[in-house]
């Protein structure tokens, strides 16, 4: 948790506030979390920071950990996701990442905003 929220501030400085709620029930309290679905989360939380920033200008990005997920929110201007082309990299790999440690990531948004990532831990 540390190392993400470290990371967070990095990327984004002066660009958007992040706002952190950590329940204490959640897997990233716990020092004996899956070490593979640690580091996915991490790089599905920076991946999304990275995307609300660039692609949706957002000013605000709410982080949310669960004892069942992570999630995260940001008030940027949204995407229509049917149109996402195929060769667009950041999605693929938030989903993927999920995959490999068995988890799933869900991405919803709309023109306007605002879009939510949610990682199943």
């Amino acid at each position: 948790l540390v190392a993400t929220k470290e990371s967070a501030r990095r990327i984004c400085e002066n660009a958007c506030e992040v706002i952190w709620t950590v329940e204490p029930d959640s897997p990233v309290c716990n020092s004996d979390w899956d070490r593979d679905t640690a580091a996915a989360a991490y790089r599905i939380v920076v991946e999304a920071l990275l995307n609300a920033i660039k692609h949706g200008q957002a000013e605000t990005v709410a982080i949310r950990c669960h004892a069942d997920s992570i999630v995260i929110v940001d008030d940027g201007n949204g995407f229509d996701p049917a149109a996402v082309e195929s060769n667009r990299f950041g999605i693929r790999s938030m989903k993927g990442r999920a995959k490999l440690v068995g988890q799933a990531v869900e991405v919803t948004s709309e023109p306007g905003g605002p879009t939510k990532v949610t990682l199943s831990v």
